[in-house]
């Protein structure tokens, strides 16, 4: 049996428009896929980015209020040692622990005058100018 009729395909201007139609379409949707990929890469790249960001000023900022902390507490330690510091240095005190620092009190006061004169330094009673009370 024979085939009655058999199409043989040719080559027109028409089937090659189509062919480079296609060939065209073909290497847009490569590029296509190609954007998409680095869009995709870039919004990826930048959301890392952002990531990193956020944590570092997260870090940032727990060290500032660590240190904030640990300054208010300082000042108020400093705060407390001014004040003992006074109280420490009060006449009051050191009168009341005299016996434990051995003190005693002074019966009279002799004031010295230092005189260059020919000898480097000479002392002498100056008490009889002031009164001594």
């Amino acid at each position: 049996m024979q085939p009655k009729y058999c199409r043989v395909k040719t080559w027109s201007a028409a089937t090659e428009q189509k062919f480079d139609r296609e060939k065209k379409q073909s290497r847009l949707a490569g590029s296509v896929d190609v954007l998409a990929l680095g869009v995709l890469l870039m919004l990826f790249v930048m959301g890392g980015g952002y990531l990193y960001s956020v944590n570092q000023t997260a870090v940032h900022g727990y060290q500032v209020r660590s240190l904030e902390k640990e300054l208010h507490a300082l000042q108020q330690e400093n705060t407390e040692l001014a004040i003992r510091e006074a109280d420490l240095r009060s006449l009051h005190r050191i009168e009341a622990s005299t016996s434990e620092l051995r003190m005693q009190k002074a019966e009279a006061t002799i004031y010295l005058e230092a005189r260059r004169e020919q000898d480097p330094l000479v002392l002498r009673d100056i008490s009889s100018r002031f009164s001594v009370r």
